[in-house]
């Protein structure tokens, strides 16, 4: 099967679809997202995705394009709203074959028109099926060329999807227009707000910020390093192909007392609790294995390394019970409901938790030793805008029909 892969960025597709035996090649601008791909692993080449002809990529089998969102996303200054209208007008008039002359249209944000590229490359390259993805906004976008895709002989929707439902640990809403020529599939979800039994089989809870990295009792204080491994819990799924964590997950699977939560480890037998060996179990002057049987107490969000003196000090309780908030091209999370602040309180001045490069990755889904390049500032860009690699498996995997588990994907009627 071969895939190529529009505005790839680091490899958010590709890690995705390598997890399930799928190799593309990437078409890339920047430079830093280029030298990841290349540390990675993943075929690339380096262009502007505008300017570069598709017919070397005629009989390819799929097309895979995630364009570049900052001109119509919350987080930018969504001058691309002011574009949508010459944007749907190139659609309208793609009803019968590719316009290519409003690409050259002038743009309030030129960064605009790359939406776009999607449908020319499409009409000259004719793949079996498409994925391609965007910030909600564009929803009315992709619905659109949906329309236009059905009129071009495919079976299309445009579709949003969450992806604490796929078991990435945050609440990131996308918009997807998805297409197949034969039988268009969409992953069903494996993951629920609250878990469930239904006709696709159960549902998992939402694996919640603290879960994902580890965040337990003995590890509140602030001055994390990526060099206690054994301190995180990555173990929440069964197997490392599905959650995309390489293949170390047997060695990231133990919590930092020892003691296997899920995974491949879950039926070791569990340790003798040693009160000497984890003095962390102590609250309220009492040590016990207080951990079996009540939540965590408050951990740290991130900062400089306190010394022990107040490991329990971050304000920020939310992380404990639920996925983090949109990842985005910093190192820091916002809480739960900072979009509802409007003019007002910023996204991150209150109760926002500080991440590191690593922690950021595997909130975004990727294997926490995945090679980024760059800057910190662009490792951080990088990480912000891919689409998180076990979404991506999911969603190819139904799209394609190479899914693990069949019963996990739904057929939908168009």
């Amino acid at each position: 099967m071969k895939v190529v892969d529009l505005f790839a960025g680091p490899g958010g597709w590709s890690e995705g679809m390598a997890s399930i035996g799928i190799r593309d090649i990437g078409l890339e601008w920047d430079a830093d997202a280029c030298a990841t791909r290349a540390a990675a692993g993943h075929a690339t080449v380096r262009c502007d995705v505008g300017d570069y002809p598709p017919d070397p990529f005629v009989g390819f089998d799929s097309l895979v394009a995630s364009p570049p969102c900052q001109a119509f996303s919350m987080a930018g200054n969504r001058k691309g709203v002011d574009d949508l209208a010459r944007i749907h007008n190139a659609i309208t008039l793609s009803d019968d074959g590719w316009r290519d002359e409003y690409r050259e249209a002038e743009w309030e944000d030129e960064r605009s028109r790359f939406i776009l590229e999607p449908l020319r490359w499409v009409w000259t390259v004719r793949p079996t099926w498409i994925a391609c993805e965007q910030v909600p906004p564009c929803m009315p976008v992709w619905e659109h060329m949906a329309h236009v895709l059905r009129g071009w002989g495919y079976q299309a929707i445009a579709v949003k999807l969450l992806a604490a439902d796929y078991g990435v640990p945050q609440t990131r809403l996308r918009a997807f227009l998805l297409a197949h020529r034969e039988e268009l599939r969409v992953a069903e979800p494996t993951h629920a707000k609250v878990s469930s039994v239904g006709l696709f089989g159960e549902r998992l809870p939402w694996v919640t910020m603290a879960e994902a990295l580890g965040w337990d009792a003995g590890y509140l204080n602030p001055g994390r390093t990526a060099a206690q491994p054994n301190r995180r819990l990555y173990a929440h799924h069964e197997t490392a192909p599905t959650v995309g964590f390489g293949n170390d997950h047997a060695n990231w699977v133990r919590t930092s007392f020892g003691e296997p939560h899920r995974g491949k480890e879950a039926g070791s037998p569990k340790p003798e609790f040693d009160p000497v060996a984890n003095p962390c179990r102590t609250v309220n002057g009492k040590t016990g294995d207080w951990t079996r049987s009540r939540p965590a107490p408050t951990f740290t969000g991130g900062g400089t390394d306190t010394g022990g003196a107040e490991p329990f000090a971050h304000p920020s309780r939310w992380p404990i019970s639920r996925p983090s908030t949109s990842v985005q091209s910093t190192d820091r999370i916002g809480r739960p409901g900072h979009e509802d602040f409007k003019g007002g309180e910023s996204q991150f001045d209150k109760d926002a938790v500080r991440i590191t490069q690593e922690e950021a990755a595997i909130l975004q889904g990727f294997r926490p030793d995945y090679p980024f390049q760059g800057s910190k500032t662009s490792r951080f860009r990088q990480i912000g805008n891919a689409v998180p690699p076990t979404w991506a498996s999911a969603i190819i995997g139904a799209l394609a029909g190479v899914s693990t588990d069949p019963g996990q994907a739904l057929e939908l009627t168009t």
